[in-house]
């Protein structure tokens, strides 16, 4: 029955943070879409905060799955960069509530909560930093250059064009997403100066 509970109220949270966003999901609603006390929460969830990093993490751990899985140490370092970039779109057309979770409502959070998201965030610099270390070793990319902040780079990059999909969602992620992997690549692996 405990199990059970904690599958219930997560499941129902995760749907309300997705639908609601975490500022109009309340514990109080919560419990009455499980049909439990309020309290009853609270014996598997510390409190609200808890409960949506746990929901956070769990959204993370299924998309850090998809990114690890489309990068391979064979490919050089612009197809594994080319690939990442296709699949971070896919993620956010296809699932665009959680992205609004992590771009959207996540920066206003309490600080305590930004930190537990700034893990989750290491976890995904990790990995896009190692696209380009392995891009050193096989001297693809300049061996000056910060791997790390080169991936801070792509997020930052990456943002603003969610944004302007977003903005012109109705556009479609799908049209412009070949064009999105082009542009940031270039960006990425040729800068904008001229040789």
């Amino acid at each position: 029955m405990k199990k059970d509970n904690f599958e219930l109220i997560f499941k129902t949270a995760s749907r309300l943070f997705l639908t609601e966003g975490y500022f109009r999901t309340t514990t109080k609603r919560l419990a009455k879409e499980c049909k439990l006390a309020e309290g009853t929460i609270y014996r598997y969830f510390e409190n609200k905060d808890d409960l949506f990093i746990q929901v956070l993490n769990e959204f993370h751990r299924g998309f850090m799955k998809q990114l690890s899985d489309s990068i391979h140490e064979d490919n050089s370092a612009r197809n594994n960069l080319q690939s990442l970039i296709r699949v971070h779109l896919k993620h956010i057309k296809e699932n665009p509530e959680i992205n609004n979770l992590f771009q959207g409502e996540a920066r206003f959070l309490h600080t305590s909560q930004k930190i537990e998201l700034t893990n989750l965030l290491e976890l995904l610099i990790s990995l896009i930093a190692n696209i380009f270390e392995w891009g050193k070793e096989r001297k693809e990319v300049r061996p000056e250059i910060n791997s790390r902040d080169i991936a801070y780079a792509y997020f930052g990059i990456m943002d603003m064009f969610i944004i302007k999909s977003e903005t012109n969602y109705k556009l479609g992620l799908k049209a412009e997403s070949e064009e999105i992997i082009k542009v940031v690549t270039m960006l990425i692996f040729d800068g904008i100066a001229t040789r």
